[in-house]
């Protein structure tokens, strides 16, 4: 059935249907399936392996060009980062703390006991996209083993 699509170049040994031959197998697919298969911790590591430069870029991460890289819709990418890596629920003890909306939703009262400088410095902690331009700046100077160590201080923090 998939011989019969035209433009379709697969690999050998890997039997498809015509929607799937249609729009291409490639290897970098089989990396966001790998990273949702992959523990918490080496999926953080494979994914700043892959995409620190994206993250690093200016401005919010870029979830299209990370899609494009992968060869996956910026859904399914969204949904590793979200779900199995866990940033966007990371900081929502600390979001609660300063009294922002966190990853459900709901608002929260900020704490009286910080002052308005704390709360903004803090803020920044809480930033999503902010975490994960300090994980690919981890990766960029320190490699797996950099990543590692923050994402385990990060937790740990936020705990």
């Amino acid at each position: 059935m998939a011989d019969e699509v035209t433009g379709a170049s697969l690999p050998d040994g890997i039997d498809v249907d015509e929607a799937s031959a249609y729009f291409g197998v490639t290897d970098s697919s089989d990396s966001l399936l790998e990273m949702m298969n992959l523990p918490r911790e080496k999926a953080f590591v494979k994914f700043f392996e892959l995409l620190s430069d994206i993250v690093l870029s200016p401005g919010d991460f870029d979830f299209e060009a990370a899609s494009e890289r992968l060869s996956c819709e910026g859904g399914e990418i969204y949904y590793l980062v979200a779900g199995h890596m866990g940033i966007m629920t990371m900081p929502d003890m600390l979001i609660e703390f300063v009294g922002l909306t966190d990853s459900n939703g709901d608002k929260h009262t900020p704490d009286q006991s910080l002052s308005a400088d704390e709360t903004d410095v803090l803020k920044i902690l809480c930033d999503p996209m902010q975490l994960l331009k300090l994980f690919a700046v981890a990766h960029q100077t320190g490699g797996p083993d950099e990543v590692l160590n923050y994402l385990s201080k990060v937790d740990a923090f936020f705990a």
